[in-house]
């Protein structure tokens, strides 16, 4: 498989992992340190299986590292995959940076906008 592909769809399943209030929120309370799961169960008020599979998809994802303490898993950032998230959505093209390639589906371009402009009159 092309090594950009499998870039973008490493990106894609952080971003889904992120898509998530509660996974937010689980994030947010990590970034101030490692944390057992127990804690994040008292600070959610959630079930201990809800829990399990929003860090499953958190683990999954890379973006959270877990490690077996006794009976509890603790859980932390993995800091590099965030750096490597943040940097790759640095590097996606704001609105003009990037060359629109046309094709001949309108006419042309002038045919294309003035089409176009037709759909946004009212």
């Amino acid at each position: 498989m092309d090594e950009n592909v499998t870039k973008i769809s490493q990106h894609l399943l952080k971003l889904k992992a992120l898509s998530d209030e509660t996974r937010l929120d689980i994030i947010s309370l990590l970034a101030n340190g490692p944390l057992c799961a127990c804690d994040i169960l008292e600070s959610f008020k959630i079930t201990q299986p809800t829990l399990s599979y929003h860090m499953k998809m958190l683990t999954g994802s890379n973006l959270v590292d877990s490690v077996r303490k006794g009976k509890w898993m603790h859980y932390s950032l993995n800091q590099a995959e965030f750096s490597g998230l943040i940097d790759y959505l640095g590097r996606i093209p704001k609105p003009g940076n990037r060359p629109v390639v046309r094709s001949s589906c309108c006419g042309g371009m002038d045919s294309c906008d003035s089409q176009a402009e037709q759909v946004e009159k009212p």
